[in-house]
């Protein structure tokens, strides 16, 4: 029956996270037909189950029912889940519309609040982003208004409406000069707001943070930004955490933030240059409470109660020692030891019981490590750690004998039951490796046997390694000091997390208690001194971009290597490492690519040729972070082992398109790249021959002085046969003017091209008629922004487009779009789903592949469709 329980344990668990890889949804047909196999599935089992002595067949019969029983059960529980996640979405006519909410804020809230309750100077000049639970829209029941039903059955109580909105004191108080001031919220506040929201949604390019399956693991359905906010309808509902917060603020510490993120799980206070000093030295794990600060709580927690046991047995056995003493007293000394006697009984009656004991144990374990995932905020780390802790704690008390694998499945059941979209979050695989990795470390080195601290290195030492194939996979990055700086300040947080935090606890009642917390602080000072001076080797970070296959490969061959031998460790290891070769294969230059990102409102496109590569605009930069160039559009490169950026142009100065020029600038990539402007060399008539392509310059006219929309630079690029043309963001007046030039010149041929990316993001003062019929493409790319204020592209320019027949792709649909060209003979090949075309004279290949349709089609990634077309 184990072997049974374990098997479709394990066969639930690899169901369910297969859905992280599935393109779409079981249909709502396919999970009812399903749900009937279940039940049949189970009635079989029960029956075969029931069966005296099953011959061999009947045994089989139930393994595979069992098989097909947990994976069904698995599929069907995901896909439930993430059916009811879409039920609650936007209708259209609510989506970027002034809507009314109230709403709770969950997580997000600042931090300090003045006397009156209003926000402090400081603290107006920040944005902060709220994660909300929306209770009512415009007036109206949220389920009543996003009509949320499943085959017209309401689903009221079954899931919650989550927006994450970004709230600007500073510039509400600027627009509106009433004399009520403007304050932002805390965790625990229920507030009234207009506000505007659109689904969830974030940029689909091939590397980089994945933001809509994030929000989608978190169980958010909407973002948005609160235009106006009633300051009078705000019910603050204060909590011991908040209380704690404002204390320790009151203290004025020198690393108040830092106490902050790891006694409160509050990180709104650490800026962009603290979280880059974490993610150098590896040590970001230690100020997010997750489950090593939940385990080093119910560490101490077993600790004091084991002290207070022996303590009390120790009592005992001195206080039978001078019972003798007793024995000629006076009567009422001889009361007394009749008290000690039954004192003495108890407490060893107590110490000799070990069920009520570990039971008490186990009690004050999950009771104090629930207070400590309150005082956390209960993120969802610290929840499953809890979750973890407790199943944990009930084998303990139940005194089952269970192998560590049955362990490990149900606890992963556990995690995948409660927190089903938690699958799509790089924290549950983080969490579930580390518990592997000191599992398998613990077992393998026999570290019971050896003494406490070198069982503590091997495990530190272990983790930093083994988790840095996890790492590379969800953050293209690792750190290569991470083993040092860890070695140092995991031992120093995890003395200093229980004292300051019943320091914290405690002052209230011991003021005294201040001092302690402030000797912490100083000893808090020196390791981030260390961390600091660690962070500011040059070689502290490596950046290896890896396909999840490759991380899997490396994670498996890792394993492998620390195995005992076996007959096939050899082939194995030989096997799983021919896949990390890949890297080293010869480019195939008759391939060239055009690669436009997915950056919003922006632009950002790279041609692509064997190692070489030149960028042709470098998207937007805000508050000075190039977010596109850094995130998406260089890590593509290094992924696809570019090893030199030759030529960068730029189309005009505007930001959407030139704010990632200093990212690149400082690439070791571009080391040796030449830049075009407007002003600065991108001119009319100027020809580059470069791999083996033609790049040739049409606009501005030579002698230009103007960086504007108008004398945008436009390239064509073609290698004799097929062809792009980049515009820029010219419009109307200098389409015509191109083609005039081009007219008189008598070299119009020069204009047409396979793919254009339209002028001007498809704006309705651009793509003429004239210019699309001098261009004939056959696929137009509009780099734009989902929902973007202009309304890019215009139903008109649409229109014209769709009169000449040429396919259309928009980037806020499509995500990332990857054009291919290939010469291959005579013969013609490409994808279904790719745009094909092939010339009379020299066959040649030219496919356009999608990121949301093609590359990497998953259901939490659907695509949404401009509302104005």
């Amino acid at each position: 029956m184990g072997n049974r329980i374990t098997i479709w344990l394990f066969c639930f668990c690899a169901s369910a996270m297969s859905a992280v890889f599935w393109s779409t949804l079981p249909s709502k047909n396919l999970i009812a037909v399903a749900f009937s196999v279940v039940m049949i599935l189970s009635l079989l089992i029960l029956l075969l189950h029931n069966a005296k002595q099953p011959n061999k067949t009947g045994q089989f019969l139930v393994l595979l029912s069992v098989i097909a029983h947990g994976a069904l059960t698995g599929m069907l529980w995901l896909a439930s889940v993430g059916h009811l996640h879409y039920a609650w979405q936007l209708p259209k006519d609510k989506i970027q519309q002034d809507v009314t909410i109230l709403a709770r804020v969950l997580s997000g809230g600042c931090l300090q609040h003045n006397g009156d309750g209003h926000t402090s100077s400081q603290s107006e000049h920040k944005v902060f982003y709220y994660t909300v639970e929306v209770e009512q829209l415009n007036q109206q029941p949220v389920e009543r208004a996003l009509s949320i039903s499943s085959n017209n059955l309401p689903l009221s109580g079954i899931g919650t409406f989550k927006a994450r909105l970004s709230h600007n004191p500073h510039h509400m108080r600027r627009q509106n000069s009433a004399a009520i001031p403007f304050r932002c919220l805390q965790d625990g506040d229920t507030f009234s707001a207009q506000v505007k929201l659109k689904p969830a949604y974030g940029a689909a390019n091939p590397v980089g943070l994945n933001q809509q399956k994030l929000m989608v693991g978190q169980g958010i359905h909407a973002t948005g930004y609160i235009k106006s906010l009633d300051v009078l309808s705000i019910r603050a509902q204060r909590s011991i955490r908040s209380g704690l917060s404002e204390h320790l603020v009151a203290l004025d510490l020198r690393n108040t933030k830092w106490w902050l993120a790891l006694l409160l799980g509050i990180r709104s206070e650490l800026s962009n240059q603290d979280w880059e000093l974490l993610q150098r030295t590896g040590t970001g794990h230690l100020f997010s409470i997750s489950g090593m600060h939940l385990g080093i709580v119910a560490a101490c927690v077993v600790l004091l109660f084991n002290a207070t046991v022996l303590l009390l047995y120790w009592l005992g056995m001195l206080l039978t020692e001078r019972s003798t003493l007793y024995k000629r007293a006076s009567p009422n000394v001889r009361y007394k030891m009749r008290v000690v006697e039954l004192s003495h009984r108890l407490m060893q009656r107590m110490a000799g019981h070990v069920a009520p004991i570990r039971f008490m144990a186990m009690l004050s374990v999950i009771a104090i490590a629930y207070a400590y995932t309150v005082l956390s905020g209960m993120a969802l780390p610290v929840v499953r750690a809890f979750v973890l802790l407790s199943v944990a704690c009930v084998i303990a008390v139940t005194n089952r004998v269970l192998r560590p694998l049955h362990i490990a499945l149900f606890m992963v059941f556990a995690l995948i039951l409660l927190f089903p979209l938690g699958l799509l979050n790089a924290s549950f695989y983080l969490s579930v490796v580390a518990v592997l990795v000191i599992w398998f470390v613990h077992n393998t080195l026999k570290l019971s046997l050896k003494p406490w601290y070198l069982a503590a290195i091997c495990i530190q030492v272990s983790l930093s390694v083994l988790m840095i194939p996890i790492s590379l996979l969800w953050f293209s990055s690792a750190s290569a000091i991470s083993v040092l700086a860890n070695m140092v300040a995991v031992p120093i947080v995890t003395v200093l997390l229980p004292i300051a935090l019943l320091s914290l606890l405690g002052q209230s009642v011991f003021p005294a208690l201040k001092s302690v917390i402030v000797c912490a602080d100083y000893v808090l000072s020196w390791l981030f001194d260390f961390l600091t001076t660690l962070s500011n080797q040059h070689f502290v970070m490596f950046d290896v971009t890896i396909s999840t296959a490759q991380s899997w490969c490396i994670a498996v061959l890792v394993l492998l290597l620390a195995l005992p031998r076996f007959r096939a460790r050899r082939w194995s290891v030989a096997l799983l490492a021919l896949p990390l070769l890949s890297s080293y294969l010869v480019h195939n230059d008759n391939v060239w690519y055009m690669h436009v990102m997915d950056a919003g409102q922006a632009s950002a496109v790279a041609i692509t040729k064997g190692q070489h590569a030149l960028i042709i605009d470098t998207g937007a930069s805000y508050q000075g972070v190039a977010r596109t160039a850094e995130e998406y559009l260089l890590p593509m490169l290094s992924d696809m082992k570019i090893r030199a950026i030759d030529y960068v142009f730029h189309t005009h100065s505007d930001m959407d398109h030139a704010g990632g020029l200093s990212a690149v600038k400082a690439s070791p990539l571009a080391r040796n790249a030449l830049y075009f402007a407007p002003t600065d060399g991108c001119e009319r008539g100027k020809v580059i021959l470069w791999q083996g392509l033609t790049v040739t310059m049409l606009w501005p006219m030579p002698g230009n002085k103007e960086d504007s929309n108008a004398q945008s630079c436009v390239l064509h690029i073609s290698d004799g046969n097929h062809s792009v043309l980049i515009a820029g963001d010219i419009e109307r007046t200098s389409e015509y003017a191109l083609l005039t030039q081009h007219n008189l010149a008598l070299s119009q041929s020069d204009v047409t091209a396979d793919v254009l990316v339209a002028p001007h993001h498809g704006s309705r003062t651009s793509s003429t008629n004239a210019f699309i019929s001098a261009v004939s493409p056959r696929a137009v790319i509009y780099t734009q922004g989902y929902e973007n204020r202009w309304k890019f592209p215009a139903k008109a320019v649409v229109e014209r487009y769709r009169k000449h027949n040429v396919t259309q792709f928009l980037t806020s649909v499509t995500g990332y779009v990857r054009v291919s060209i290939e010469q291959v003979g005579n013969v013609s090949r490409g994808q279904h789903n790719s745009l094909r075309h092939s010339r009379k004279n020299n066959a040649e290949t030219l496919s356009i592949e999608t990121m949301r349709h093609d590359i990497s089609k998953r259901w939490y990634m659907p695509s949404y469709s401009p509302r104005h077309l």
